[in-house]
């Protein structure tokens, strides 16, 4: 789970990390279900807590806890944390990523797609606020990036053309760079009811068997 700074926006009362808890939540006990080994790792810009992957009596409990713990931190970087992940990783299975994923598209799937070169099945849930993908200006804004602190005036013009128009671009080649790596791709705007994206994520994971 990413818990960048960027994950704490919300538009809608649920923030993206909120809503990453959730999904990860549900997964976890999805595996539970299934007597599969699952594990948790929460990141920023390093490893921010580890519950490596097991079967044991109250995994569940503690990958529950890591998730329910999980704060806000700094700024995201990909290459340490995943970095990390390959040395955590003894034996094969399935990574779920759960990210805003508010880097360029190439430098994500450079530093995840080695964790498929090992036979690793990888899946990324691209959590988006909907006033992302759908801004809805009426008047000027200034916007402020929650890691860095940098603004930018937005007019409304420029939010329903050109800016649309580059998340747009953005989704849609991060979709492309990963299926080409066979990595699977699930967009999750954060007003997208859990149990959809679930079903969207079943879907896949059948279609591996």
């Amino acid at each position: 789970i990413d818990t960048s700074g960027s994950m704490g926006f919300t538009s809608i009362g649920v923030t993206k990390l909120d809503y990453a808890k959730y999904l990860a939540a549900s997964i976890s006990y999805l595996s539970h279900v299934q007597r599969d080994a699952a594990g948790v790792i929460i990141f920023d810009d390093t490893v921010r807590n580890y519950v490596a992957p097991s079967t044991r009596q109250g995994q569940l409990n503690r990958c529950l806890h890591a998730i329910e713990e999980a704060t806000l931190g700094k700024r995201t970087d990909f290459t340490t944390p995943f970095f990390h992940f390959q040395q955590f990783l003894h034996r094969r299975g399935i990574i779920v990523v759960i990210s805003d994923f508010f880097q360029k598209p190439e430098d994500i799937i450079h530093t995840v797609e080695p964790l498929r070169f090992k036979g690793n099945e990888v899946i990324l849930f691209h959590i988006l606020d909907p006033r992302v993908l759908r801004p809805a200006l009426k008047d000027p804004a200034l916007l402020i990036d929650l890691e860095t602190g940098d603004t930018m005036e937005v007019t409304p013009e420029y939010a329903a053309t050109d800016y649309r128009q580059r998340i747009e671009n953005h989704v849609e080649t991060l979709r492309a760079k990963a299926q080409s790596s066979g990595i699977d791709y699930c967009l999750m705007p954060s007003d997208r009811p859990l149990d959809a994206g679930l079903r969207e994520y079943l879907t896949i994971r059948q279609g591996r068997k």
